[in-house]
């Protein structure tokens, strides 16, 4: 039980971590800002999922030529305030 407690607290603050490094292109390092923000105002439920997202599109923009990445951060901000997501819980993008 203490281990598996420990096991997965070294997991999280590893995440946690992961989640602090910048991506080196000032849009993307703002959005993903962003989505982490909107991740506390979330129901608990939804914001592992987004925390997961956040994570997942930081291990991807890390690994593209930073033009891609900056196109791709454009983009995917633009279509979060045109769906306005979860605006509903005070996320704005």
């Amino acid at each position: 039980m203490l281990r598996s407690a420990l096991v997965i607290l070294g997991a999280a603050a590893i995440a946690c971590s992961a989640m602090a490094q910048p991506v080196g292109v000032p849009v993307c390092d703002a959005l993903l800002v962003r989505l982490e923000a909107c991740a506390v105002k979330l129901p608990e439920d939804l914001q592992g999922d987004l925390r997961a997202l956040n994570e997942n599109m930081r291990q991807l923009l890390v690994d593209l030529p930073k033009r891609d990445a900056e196109t791709i951060c454009r983009q995917n901000q633009n279509g979060y305030r045109r769906v306005g997501l979860h605006q509903e819980y005070g996320c704005r993008f």
